[in-house]
């Protein structure tokens, strides 16, 4: 069944068509997991978060956000305000990937993971 196409790994500004099926495939087995394990009536174990955007200063960590050239405009201008925010924070974009640039290129994004944590 290839009908549902997941938003975030194509992105704006590129189909379902110019994905590796692959990735689609595997993206829907984790979306059908995620939503196996849930039933009816099931507890909400969600917690709201609040302030968090007044909250990210605090963050002691060192920060990577990771994100695909091809993402939503929003999203990536969300990850670069974190990484701005964080005390020590670091944002890399991954040319022509979406919202999953582990999947898409998965070499570059474990080099670059690497090269972040080599610099502690």
């Amino acid at each position: 069944m290839r009908s549902h196409r997941p938003t975030r790994a194509r992105g704006p500004f590129r189909s379902a068509e110019d994905l590796d099926p692959r990735i689609l495939d595997h993206l829907r087995e984790m979306a059908l997991h995620t939503i196996a394990k849930h039933t009816p009536g099931e507890r909400n174990w969600h917690v709201p978060m609040t302030d968090t955007w007044a909250r990210v200063p605090e963050i002691d960590v060192p920060v990577l956000t990771v994100n695909g050239t091809l993402d939503s405009p929003d999203l990536l201008a969300d990850a670069e305000r974190f990484a701005n925010t964080a005390r020590n924070g670091r944002s890399v974009l991954v040319e022509g990937t979406s919202h999953f640039p582990s999947l898409e290129k998965p070499e570059e994004f474990n080099a670059t993971l690497l090269d972040f944590l080599r610099s502690l």
